[in-house]
């Protein structure tokens, strides 16, 4: 940015830094200066909106996703930034219909991450069937998905299958787990589990 402080996609990436770092007013900043740089971009308006909700301030929130769709009828992504920040008003209908949306074919242009939304929210409903429905197919995209194999797992023992739930906890432990995701220590790895 210093080198050139018109650069979109370098102000896009630090609003992903801030926002990855629990920094969600300083994303908002940077994604204001990307939407500044290309208005007519749908990105930032979408990024933008995910943070907005993610800080409770949902009226923004669905004003981004609006200008977004506005600018792109169809980008998926700003359909699945609008389904999670529904899920965190407790609008569930709209969450799963926008949710649906994203899963459907063209394959290349499936979101599937709303496959792992849709399972944890059948998870808290006590639909376990559906969960493990959701989780198993976006664990054939990301078959080392930590999240997603902790939620497996805990979808097959609430239905009494433990031998398949000791399954995802071994393969979750088999994984190269990095220090970013349940520890660096092997031992305090197993122990959490």
């Amino acid at each position: 940015i210093r080198i050139d402080p018109q650069h979109y996609w370098a102000h896009f990436q630090l609003a992903r830094c801030y926002l990855q770092t629990l920094r969600g007013p300083e994303a908002v900043e940077a994604l204001g200066t990307c939407i500044a740089l290309r208005p007519n971009t749908p990105w930032a308006y979408s990024t933008r909106g995910l943070v907005r909700g993610m800080l409770g301030q949902f009226a923004l929130a669905e004003s981004d996703f609006a200008q977004a769709l506005a600018v792109a009828p169809e980008f998926r992504p700003a359909i699945l930034n609008r389904g999670y920040v529904y899920s965190l008003q407790g609008r569930e209908a709209e969450a799963l219909t926008d949710w649906e949306a994203v899963l459907q074919p063209p394959n290349e242009s499936i979101l599937i991450e709303a496959a792992y939304y849709k399972a944890q929210m059948s998870y808290q409903h006590d639909d376990y069937s559906a969960a493990q429905q959701d989780v198993e197919l976006f664990l054939k995209s990301r078959p080392s998905s930590s999240p997603a194999l902790v939620l497996l797992a805990k979808t097959h023992f609430r239905q009494g299958t433990d031998s398949l739930a000791l399954s995802c906890v071994d393969k979750l432990l088999s994984l190269n787990l990095s220090s970013t995701s349940i520890g660096a220590n092997p031992n305090l790895a197993r122990a959490r589990l």
